[in-house]
């Protein structure tokens, strides 16, 4: 009986608490990664400017965050003072305002003064 709980210990529970605690590290780093990443973007934000944006095509991404769908969107943006350029975003929205994200609807957007490709639906 002592030899068979040894077995069972060190063949099957010992790999799986190692396995599941190796599971928990990477989701605790993909998760810190994208805490930084958020934390990162919203530091780069506060020097945004104020544009306008046509949405050319808008899809849905799969995701849902807080049962709010992630929506990929491409846009023709038009600064206030600056040259229109085109570009991608994610962002999650309420499931109500998803019929505002037509193609061809206009929506104000921030973007980053130091990186065009960053934004957020104003």
């Amino acid at each position: 009986m002592y030899i068979a709980m040894s077995t069972f210990i060190s063949e099957i529970l010992f790999p799986a608490f190692i396995i599941g605690t190796s599971m928990g590290l990477l989701i605790m780093i993909f998760n810190a990664r994208r805490i930084l990443h958020n934390f990162l973007l919203d530091t780069n934000m506060e020097k945004s400017e104020n544009a306008h944006a046509v949405i050319i095509h808008m899809q849905q991404t799969g995701i849902y965050i807080n049962n709010s769908p992630q929506i990929k969107l491409q846009m023709r943006v038009t600064p206030d003072n600056g040259k229109t350029f085109t570009m991608e975003t994610n962002q999650v929205v309420a499931v109500k305002d998803l019929e505002n994200y037509k193609s061809g609807s206009m929506i104000k957007v921030k973007y980053s003064a130091r990186d065009q490709h960053r934004s957020l639906i104003a």
